[in-house]
């Protein structure tokens, strides 16, 4: 990535991860923390002597020192799948922790990720809460909108291990937000007073529908990850009817989480793939965290079916996603390595689709 010619790089979240010392590769184990066995950072110590192993990495140093970065956090900088000062639903016995035992260790988290992260914000160390949902005009060609929809989440529907589950269950959280209500204001006056030719929702989860092939046989024949979108379909239902209703200009939704890349076409009804698309999805693959190998060829083969608005899917490769944008078009090119076993793999591009200005349509180039 330092070698590409870029204005700006965005990290969605997730930049480090809160696990016990464990990898395939014995030169990129975690840091030890103070208490193993809960496979979780639980101290400002912890949070910080991760930061500084990942940091220490001569090719993340490269890309740093290369462009300026947007970023913004995920649930692994904290916790795996947190909503607000709600613990991680498989947690027991020591790793279950009341709100206000969270509200520390999140603490903890924000303020080491303040240290470490090129990001303008007011911290008051040992306060839970950090406002990082903010937004960028790069002239009046693109409005970044970026969010944070971990810190004022309400929780995942359901209490399903994993939060995998039915998409029932996201469909009746009527009262779920991912955002919290003022994010959400913020986001919409943004949208709707933007003077700018593009406008981009830069945020952590999938807001594509999407449905997942049951692995196990048992249940439902299809699940949804409960932790995006599709856990609080209300509140996505109620964001792309106002994108359509307000006639926002090109409206483009950036996202990771996933450890896979999906190029998607957003609905006002999923279930009535014909109808015009309100927006346009890109999200992002990882960098070095895996995507399971074995659901690589289930989803490509079901996505027609399931997931038809699903344009391009890919979850065997490693790397990051290249945006072109001008006046007339923004062109989105997969760039990807065949392996992470080694420091070094050559960089190619595995996909590219292009949106015209004006449309909400991927077409592949």
């Amino acid at each position: 990535m330092a070698a590409e010619d870029l204005d700006v790089v965005f990290h969605l979240g997730d930049y480090i991860y809160e696990y016990d010392p464990d990898s395939a590769y014995a030169d990129r184990r975690h840091t030890t923390p103070q208490t193993l066995g809960l496979d979780q950072l639980v101290t400002l110590d912890d949070y910080r002597a991760r930061h500084v192993q990942y940091k220490g990495d001569p090719a993340l140093q490269a890309a740093h020192a290369a462009f300026p970065w947007i970023v913004t956090w995920d649930d692994h900088e904290t916790e795996n799948n947190y909503a607000t000062l709600v613990d991680e639903i498989d947690d027991t016995g020591a790793k279950l922790q009341t709100p206000a035992q969270f509200a520390k260790q999140r603490a903890a988290a924000y303020q080491a990720y303040y240290e470490h992260m090129p990001i303008r914000a007011d911290l008051r160390p040992g306060r839970a809460d950090l406002r990082i949902f903010r937004r960028f005009d790069y002239g009046r060609l693109v409005r970044f909108n970026v969010l944070d929809t971990r810190q004022y989440r309400t929780d995942q529907p359901g209490g399903f291990p994993g939060d995998f589950g039915p998409a029932e269950a996201g469909l009746a959280n009527t009262t779920g937000t991912l955002t919290g209500e003022d994010q959400e204001r913020w986001l919409l006056h943004g949208l709707d007073r933007s003077p700018a030719r593009w406008n981009v929702i830069a945020q952590q989860v999938m807001m594509s529908r999407i449905k997942f092939p049951n692995p196990s046989g048992a249940g439902p024949t299809t699940l949804a990850n409960l932790d995006q979108w599709d856990g609080y379909a209300p509140q996505r239902t109620r964001l792309l009817q106002h994108l359509h209703d307000a006639k926002v200009a090109n409206p483009v939704v950036l996202a990771g989480d996933i450890h896979s890349s999906w190029f998607s076409e957003l609905k006002l009804d999923f279930d009535r793939p014909e109808q015009p698309s309100v927006a346009v999805e890109f999200t992002a693959t990882s960098v070095s965290s895996d995507f399971p190998a074995a659901l690589d060829a289930p989803i490509k083969a079901t996505n027609p079916v399931l997931n038809p608005h699903v344009r391009y899917f890919d979850g065997s490769r490693r790397g990051y996603l290249r945006c072109t944008v001008n006046h007339h078009e923004w062109r989105t090119d997969a760039r990807t390595v065949e392996t992470i076993a080694v420091r070094e793999a050559p960089v190619s591009t595995t996909a590219s689709y292009t949106v015209e200005s004006g449309t909400s349509t991927l077409l592949k180039s």
